[in-house]
């Protein structure tokens, strides 16, 4: 079971990847293209997360666990996910430059920084991605034996 989660994660992503590539030429062949950008941009980036999903389960899944059969272990997330998440948002470029404005008074070297730092929302989606997939824990059952030995010893 463990081999066969880990190749088919493998092919997810691929997939997602390839999906996420292709994603512009594939709209432009749909007769009803009318999306917004928004929704496109948001679009590419579940892409993304799901491919670094299935790149997390595989750590995940080749880390193992021993202890709860499946679970979500939220203080991993927080601790491994919240600045990929927050990054995301932040990502989008009015609340950042709104941010650099009201307080910093649209300095340029910030709005600079701040423009290299969010640029690219690819990095910050596929580490979200892999930091929700580490955080789930798979553990394969096991066949256990009972043994029962004698072990007894004779103290004076």
């Amino acid at each position: 079971m463990r081999k066969f989660l880990i190749i088919f994660s493998y092919i997810n992503i691929i997939l997602y990847f390839i999906l996420y590539s292709l994603f512009d030429y594939m709209l432009g062949k749909i007769p009803l293209s009318g999306m917004p950008g928004p929704a496109i941009t948001t679009i590419k980036i579940l892409f993304l997360i799901a491919a670094g999903f299935c790149l997390g389960i595989v750590i995940s899944i080749l880390r193992g666990h021993e202890g709860m059969k499946n679970c979500f272990d939220y203080r991993i997330f927080l601790k491994t996910g919240i600045l990929p998440f927050i990054l995301l948002i932040l990502s989008g470029g009015q609340i950042t430059s709104l941010i650099i404005t009201y307080f910093f008074g649209g300095s340029k070297q910030l709005s600079e920084l701040a423009f290299y730092l969010f640029s690219r929302d690819i990095i910050w989606a596929v580490w979200l991605g892999i930091s929700l997939g580490v955080s789930v824990k798979l553990r394969f059952k096991r066949q256990r034996q009972l043994r029962i030995t004698d072990t007894w010893e004779i103290r004076q």
